[in-house]
């Protein structure tokens, strides 16, 4: 395996060059510098049980990337209305290829717990009733980073949907290597950044208009560079939905947020929602 990299063209200030769609143009005439370069003989040996359908355990552990790895999955599915599935992963990543990976093991119907204050999403998808257990992505989301960098880390996901109550959990935990070129400027090789995270979320229709449903979520990042801060934030929020009449809903949220910089600042924001809506 081999990972290497061109400076960014720049301009006569020194300032880098972007093309349209705001990213770096490569400079053809700067050297390439390796950034990454492992080879040798790699090999792995492994497990696979599957003493039923719903139970499936694989464990691997081999040499590659220059030292030992160990590799595994459990996935357990008592019924259409459980899931539960757990991995452990090492590999040698870019943010692209990581987040092609993630999205790649989600299953193809999942539900997503919303933050109903700007509408994004968590970092961990649920499976839906007869379907996987879901997945995280805040392994790949948790610093976006242009190098090339060593990934390992464990996910583990449960998932409960029932008639009108869905449920889910999910945590996990993440720990990067960066490779990069040694040069006079700072460079992030060798450099290593870890992140824990969880979320849960419940909801419940409480009948053909109306339902609840309420989420909680917690991450802790330490970036690995020199006195930099760790950086801790926490949340959760609640919702009560309503359809009044077609095409006319309401709802009413609660949100409270944490956010936490060793040595640095905190902040704890309270926010309060009472919106209607009118689709056509």
């Amino acid at each position: 395996i081999k990972a290497s990299q061109r400076d960014a063209l720049r301009d006569a200030t020194g300032t880098p060059v972007l093309d349209g769609n705001g990213r770096f143009v490569t400079d053809p005439a700067s050297p390439r510098l390796l950034a990454y370069d492992q080879d040798g003989i790699v090999w792995d040996v492994g497990v696979l049980w599957r003493p039923s359908r719903r139970t499936s355990l694989e464990a691997r552990v081999g040499w590659r990337y220059g030292s030992t790895t160990y590799v595994g999955s459990f996935s357990y599915q008592p019924s259409a209305d459980m899931a539960f599935q757990a991995a452990v992963y090492d590999g040698i990543q870019t943010f692209g290829r990581q987040i092609n990976d993630a999205l790649s093991s989600l299953p193809t119907q999942f539900t997503l717990a919303r933050n109903p204050f700007g509408n994004e999403v968590g970092g961990c998808v649920f499976g839906v009733s007869g379907g996987g257990a879901g997945g995280c992505l805040d392994d790949a989301l948790q610093s976006v980073a242009t190098g090339v960098y060593r990934t390992r880390g464990i996910n583990a996901v449960w998932r409960y949907g029932r008639g009108p109550l869905q449920a889910g959990i999910g945590v996990g935990y993440a720990r990067r290597r960066f490779f990069a070129p040694i040069t006079a400027a700072f460079s992030t090789n060798g450099i290593v950044d870890e992140s824990w995270y969880g979320q849960a979320y419940v909801s419940r229709q409480l009948d053909a208009r109306s339902g609840i449903d309420a989420s909680v979520y917690a991450s802790l990042y330490d970036s690995g560079i020199g006195s930099a801060p760790d950086v801790l934030g926490a949340g959760a929020t609640a919702s009560y939905y309503r359809t009044f009449y077609r095409g006319l809903s309401g709802t009413a949220s609660l949100g409270l947020y944490s956010t936490r910089v060793d040595g640095v600042d905190s902040s704890l924001i309270g926010s309060a929602l009472l919106g209607a809506r009118y689709q056509f």
